[in-house]
């Protein structure tokens, strides 16, 4: 596995997360629609356009639902395809940045302070422990093949 791989394996649940905030403000903008007068998230009048009907609207918002809880299952899914990932990681410091960073989305302050070392120290424990992570996934696989 490359580093850029395991990046990017780390930070599919964020992608995920992205797509529901904009689902979520879709369904709030949509959803203001619904009321007389209403006022958006940025308080400026909403103009739907006059060929814009109610069952339109209804059917966009249910198809948003369903978008949404389809997004937040895949989020968890790869959220746990994480979890089962590290599992392969042995204790310590490594394993400890990789599963408060990316799974348990602490900032690298918070990080830096339970760990007791300064934030750029952090970073360079980071960068090690993604190393250590795909050296470990290519072991993995070439003894698996």
């Amino acid at each position: 596995m490359e580093i850029k791989e395991v990046y990017a394996f780390f930070g599919r649940p964020r992608l995920h997360e992205n797509k529901i905030k904009r689902i979520e403000v879709t369904l709030e903008e949509l959803r203001s629609c619904l009321l007389p007068g209403a006022i958006r998230y940025d308080k400026e009048k909403v103009d739907s356009s006059p060929k814009d009907s109610m069952a339109d609207v209804f059917a966009r918002i249910d198809e948003l639902e369903r978008e949404l809880e389809s997004e937040r299952e895949k989020k968890k899914c790869a959220i746990l395809e994480i979890d089962r990932a590290l599992m392969q990681v042995p204790e310590g410091p490594y394993k400890t940045m990789l599963a408060e960073y990316y799974i348990g989305r602490i900032s690298i302050d918070k990080i830096a302070d339970g760990m007791g070392v300064s934030r750029r120290h952090c970073f360079r424990i980071k960068k090690k422990a993604v190393e250590t992570f795909a050296e470990i996934m290519n072991r993995k696989e070439n003894n698996g093949s």
